[in-house]
């Protein structure tokens, strides 16, 4: 009997590690393939902003539009370690251009992947509503160019637009959605004062650990979780529709959300529709367009709206399962932030 208990105890520990062994097998696969996306996610970044370095088109060209924004400071370098990399070899392309190594010897090349429903050689890689598709090694990528002006700025935006932003996202009451706005902006503004609905040293002194309320613009749209009312929920709800790295309170009609142009002072919902509508078809290129949906409502609408792309771009790559997404944020020519 105590062979046969022995035996049973061998069996359901043979069981049990050999079941912590395919999950520990699993997990490392998983990883690895995680950091391989990274990587390829990290590569195509990379290469979208050394052809959006390159010298734009003449004047007149095709290429040349006026609303199009271009990344000018001069030919970003891939580094050479990428480019070694097995991945970034074989990113086969009709366009047979290279990128090239910041070290002369290294010269790999990293072109695009005709396995798409486009041409890759034929991107322009300028802001627009569809994603571009790119295909490496079997594996698709979507790259979205957006303008950073699409977004709501926490550091421009009125106290009444910030509250019928937190509207339009979903906050229901509309006492917490003053009350977001109002710690917001006691947050930005130079005082001690606080407003109605806000929150100053008073508030965030007695917290766990204390801290102040700074007092300044934001440095980036993290620092809205220290807010008061601010949650973590909300925060992932609205972190994609806002923005702190534009120099205009102007929202961009073509991109901008439906709850971003929602804070537009004098704006309808049917003018929303009818904006969204008309830019599936094609964006905007005059603002005599917006005129025309808007009618007598235009003046009290166009100190607040542009269709104009600014230089502050989101460039976001996410893999085909959703599992990996990267975004730079480029402004000015520079990467100024960067998300996992």
């Amino acid at each position: 009997m105590f062979v046969l208990w022995m035996l049973v105890a061998l069996i359901f520990l043979t069981t049990v590690f050999v079941r912590q062994v395919r999950s520990d097998l699993k997990y490392i696969h998983l990883s690895q393939q995680y950091s391989q996306n990274l990587y390829m996610a990290r590569g195509i970044l990379l290469y979208v902003l050394s052809e959006m370095t390159k010298k734009p088109d003449v004047e007149g060209s095709d290429n040349a539009a006026s609303n199009q924004t271009a990344v000018t400071n001069g030919g970003l370098k891939i580094p050479a370690f990428l480019l070694n990399l097995p991945m970034f070899k074989d990113l086969a392309a009709k366009s047979g251009r290279n990128i090239e190594s910041s070290t002369a010897q290294e010269n790999g090349e990293a072109v695009l992947s005709a396995d798409s429903d486009e041409d890759p050689a034929l991107y322009n890689w300028q802001p627009r509503l569809k994603p571009y598709k790119i295909t490496i090694e079997g594996h698709t990528f979507y790259v979205l160019i957006v303008p950073e002006n699409m977004k709501l700025n926490i550091n421009l935006a009125t106290e009444k637009m910030l509250e019928k932003f937190f509207q339009a996202e979903g906050v229901k009451k509309l006492l917490t959605a003053r009350q977001l706005a109002g710690a917001i902006k006691d947050w930005t503004d130079p005082d001690s004062f606080t407003r109605r609905n806000g929150a100053e040293n008073g508030y965030y002194e007695t917290l766990t650990p204390p801290y102040k309320a700074k007092n300044k613009a934001f440095d980036n749209i993290e620092e809205i979780i220290n807010v008061r009312h601010m949650t973590g929920t909300l925060f992932s709800e609205i972190k994609e529709d806002i923005t702190v790295f534009t120099q205009s309170s102007q929202i961009n009609a073509n991109f901008a959300p439906r709850a971003v142009l929602a804070v537009i002072p004098g704006i309808t919902e049917a003018i929303i529709n009818e904006i969204i509508s008309r830019r599936k078809e094609k964006l905007f290129s005059d603002i005599s367009e917006i005129r025309d949906i808007t009618g007598g409502y235009f003046d009290n609408i166009a100190p607040y709206i542009t269709i104009k792309n600014g230089e502050a771009l989101s460039i976001t790559v996410q893999s085909e399962d959703h599992r990996t997404k990267l975004t730079f944020i480029v402004n000015g020519g520079k990467v100024v932030r960067s998300y996992y």
